[in-house]
């Protein structure tokens, strides 16, 4: 059962009761339930996630989180709460409706051909399943560092204002080279205040 089968039952509603609220047709909610990740339009999830009150980011499983479960202010439920707005506000100004799509945009950036050729030339001493092992595990660990930053990012844009989001989301998904061009511009615009 995926996640918008599970919160539809869970909420009492019918499949046709979610495609009139969509103006969608009852097959289309039959086959979002059938796909193992849920990918629809961005519109179409906000509404689900204001219809069954949870973040887009519970709607899609990528946090099991429910804000309306806290009883309590604990830093825990702070982070939480500011985890899944700031996840919402993510998606909304990409346009990604999965996380795997987030974390191939991300990936992308690191310039995997560059990292494997930095990798290689690095560890030319290796044998060859040595060398694809350890690539194997640098792999995972830049992965683990891109989610632990897509966390404090999500974390951090809750406090901020739309325009700020914005600016901060794209900044993150630029590659390295045009992280630096972006610098430079900016520097130049605070130099001239």
């Amino acid at each position: 059962m995926n996640r918008l089968q599970e919160l539809r039952k869970k909420n009492g509603d019918t499949q046709k009761t979610l495609a009139e609220l969509l103006g969608v047709s009852e097959m289309t909610i039959s086959r979002w339930e059938k796909e193992t990740e849920l990918k629809i339009k961005y519109e179409y999830l906000q509404k689900l996630a204001e219809h069954f009150k949870v973040s887009i980011g519970q709607l899609l499983g990528i946090t099991n989180y429910e804000i309306e479960n806290t009883s309590d202010n604990t830093h825990e439920d702070i982070d939480h709460k500011r985890f899944s707005k700031g996840l919402d506000k993510i998606f909304s100004l990409t346009g990604y409706t999965s996380q795997e799509e987030l974390i191939s945009s991300l990936t992308q950036s690191l310039n995997p051909e560059k990292f494997a050729e930095n990798f290689i030339s690095e560890n030319s001493s290796l044998t060859q399943e040595e060398l694809h092992e350890r690539y194997s595990e640098a792999v995972e660990q830049q992965v683990q560092q891109i989610l632990g930053e897509l966390s404090i990012l999500s974390i951090a844009l809750s406090y901020l204002n739309d325009e700020a989001s914005e600016l901060l989301t794209i900044f993150f998904f630029l590659s390295d080279d045009e992280r630096e061009k972006l610098l430079e511009i900016a520097r130049v615009f605070s130099q001239n205040k």
